[in-house]
């Protein structure tokens, strides 16, 4: 039976916009063979052949799926890019990927008007400035419980993010834990060393 993951598209691939899920260039029919084969072939490479392995198949829709959620943050105050950085630090927004559950790009919408109402300036990796480079979401399966995370260049934005804790859990209650963490090196970095902790702040107001 071919399942939904062998038949799903999507307009960002299809545009050639991003290319991170390379197995939809792959015609439908032929996706979990070809993962399957590459699984073995990665296997095989450590010493692990098939009959030691079982494979674990879904049949369900992929879109929604994802649990974490991680996006740049490029463009203006007024109109923020979340999504990727190309090598040619070229960018292309990702807030409406079919991967990321709707409740998430409900919050990433949201955040567009925090980033502009807290003066989160994206970073500009060109010119090294601004105070805003990523943003993370995660979230338990059933989306009850979540955590949202923003990356920042420095602490100095860290109060304004503070006030804007009760205006994103009014909206999306799910978000439990808000943290700021500071990566203040120009380089391919993801997180730093410091992480602050502000939902008690918000608890405590």
């Amino acid at each position: 039976m071919t399942s939904s993951y062998e038949d799903a598209q999507c307009p960002y691939f299809s545009a050639s916009t991003c290319n991170s899920c390379g197995l939809l260039g792959v015609p439908p029919g032929n996706r979990l063979s070809t993962k399957e084969s590459r699984v073995h072939a990665t296997l095989h490479a450590r010493g692990i052949m098939p009959e030691h392995s079982e494979a674990i198949r879904t049949v369900q829709q992929p879109w929604g799926s994802r649990c974490k959620t991680k996006v740049s943050v490029t463009g203006s105050l007024d109109a923020p890019v979340l999504g990727i950085v190309r090598s040619d630090l070229s960018t292309q927004d990702l807030s409406e990927c079919p991967l990321t559950p709707e409740h998430v790009q409900q919050l990433l919408s949201t955040l567009r008007d925090i980033i502009k109402d807290a003066k989160l300036t994206p970073y500009d990796i060109r010119e090294r400035t601004g105070e805003l480079k990523h943003i993370i979401i995660t979230h338990n399966h059933d989306a009850t419980q979540g955590i949202l995370r923003f990356i920042l260049r420095s602490s100095e934005s860290i109060p304004r993010i503070a006030k804007s804790i009760s205006a994103i859990q009014s909206v999306h209650p799910w978000v439990t834990v808000i943290s700021c963490n500071v990566q203040p090196i120009p380089a391919a970095l993801l997180e730093g060393p410091d992480e602050t902790v502000l939902t008690s702040i918000s608890t405590m107001q």
